[in-house]
């Protein structure tokens, strides 16, 4: 099982960042490292514990991955994804997603263990 974090600018996905430039401001963040079908692999105790994602999607966020795709020039979703075996470091992969949707000025998503999407973090709900 595999827990998926979200952040995107809204929920029409209506602006997008060129991945050239988020992975020049990324490559400088502590624990992140280039990944190859990922954007990066995010590391814990020296191996790949989780992995960043950028995608292009419809304004309804619908998209699909194709293996060795290359990646598109501009992303309007970035997913963080970790398996289900890492739950116990949660909540630091909720901060750094956090994190990197403040850097953008974008949303920061996740779902309960209902399924349902939870908001943790919206440039309009924190005032910035």
């Amino acid at each position: 099982m595999t827990v998926y974090l979200s952040i995107r600018s809204d929920s029409r996905h209506s602006r997008s960042i060129r991945v050239d430039l988020l992975v020049k401001e990324l490559s400088e963040w502590p624990n992140f490292q280039r990944g190859n079908m990922s954007l990066f692999n995010i590391i814990r105790d020296g191996e790949p514990r989780a992995f960043l994602y950028a995608i292009a999607c419809s304004a309804e966020g619908n998209f699909a991955v194709f293996d060795e795709s290359p990646l598109p020039i501009e992303v309007n979703l970035i997913e963080l994804q970790y398996p289900y075996s890492e739950t116990q470091y949660a909540d630091k992969y909720d901060l750094l997603t956090i994190d990197i949707a403040c850097f953008l000025g974008w949303e920061a998503w996740t779902k309960d263990d209902d399924g349902k999407d939870v908001c943790l973090w919206s440039p309009t709900s924190h005032g910035s």
